[in-house]
């Protein structure tokens, strides 16, 4: 995985790494390449589904993902162990960036998030995109 991340030329705009089951270590080094917008600055879509991605790495990916890249499809569905944690922290983050986030859809189902906090997530998501078009 390491290898590949660092081989990735820079035209890719899709990674869908959904089901293979990756361990902190990768998810941090994943984070770390999308940050670093030297790789995958073209990178629209992340597939990450059921991958087992726990509520701290995918906090840090979210931060990661809607301040610094153009990712617009991130896909975190069917990884059981994200929580209200995690959807709390991305509701706040929303609400709170005075910039604008290339991120439009935010696929958490059949996720430990409830359905309520997926449709605020979805709705903000929305609103950022409409403000920032005017």
């Amino acid at each position: 995985m390491l290898r590949l991340i660092d081989c990735f030329p820079l035209c890719i705009t899709e990674v869908i790494l959904a089901s293979n089951p990756m361990t902190f270590f990768c998810f941090d080094k994943l984070t770390q390449a999308v940050k670093s917008q030297s790789y995958l600055q073209n990178l629209l879509s992340l597939n990450l589904s059921n991958t087992k991605i726990q509520d701290k790495n995918a906090i840090e990916l979210f931060e990661v993902v809607a301040v610094y890249s153009c990712i617009e499809d991130l896909d975190l569905s069917r990884n059981p162990h994200l929580s209200f944690k995690f959807s709390s922290h991305c509701i706040n983050q929303l609400r709170g960036f005075q910039m604008k986030v290339s991120l439009k859809r935010l696929d958490l189902s059949y996720c430990g998030v409830s359905q309520m906090h997926q449709t605020q997530i979805k709705d903000l998501l929305k609103m950022s995109e409409i403000f920032w078009k005017t």
